[in-house]
């Protein structure tokens, strides 16, 4: 693996975008869910740096909602034609754990690194994917990282089995 990247002075990790588009409309209500994705999506368009994604098992819904696919990919491309980490793999949950160290200890990145992390599930507490990743580098030393407000919310106490599904959701 070549590791001769310059210095990272942030880098931007999307973990499981795929869950913000049907599960978020879904527990989030479309208009919430809507307005979250176009929330992540703009954020994710707007980056010029280093990006790490870790897909999950929905995401190929992204092809459904194509504003948040494209500023994935976007976000690829301009980091990967810049000579800047560039990096998409697939971790399923709980798999981004390892797979984020994986990555991270493989690049020999500076402690100093600042690490946005940002996709769905993200709480104010202990719960989520994305939570699981920022544990994941603060574990390895990254004190730096952080939770994005970007980040596809939910609320602590909720409950998966309570949703209901609406047919026009179907």
């Amino acid at each position: 693996m070549d590791n001769s990247f310059p210095p990272a002075p942030n880098v931007l990790v999307v973990v499981h975008a795929g869950s913000a588009c049907g599960s978020a409309n879904f527990n989030l209500g479309k208009s919430d869910g809507r307005g979250a994705r176009d929330f992540l999506a703009s954020f994710i368009q707007g980056w010029n740096g280093h990006v790490i994604v870790i897909d999950g098992s929905l995401c190929d819904e992204l092809e459904f909602y194509p504003h948040l696919g494209q500023a994935i990919t976007g976000a690829l491309a301009r980091a990967r034609d810049a000579g800047l980490i560039s990096i998409r793999r697939l971790g399923e949950d709980p798999d981004q754990i390892d797979l984020i160290k994986e990555i991270v200890v493989g690049l020999d990145l500076p402690k100093d690194t600042l690490f946005e992390v940002t996709g769905a599930w993200a709480s104010h507490g202990e719960e989520g994917c994305v939570n699981s990743v920022y544990d994941a580098l603060q574990e390895l030393g990254y004190t730096r990282a952080t939770v994005s407000d970007s980040a596809v919310f939910i609320a602590e106490d909720h409950d998966d089995e309570e949703a209901v599904l609406v047919e026009e959701d179907l």
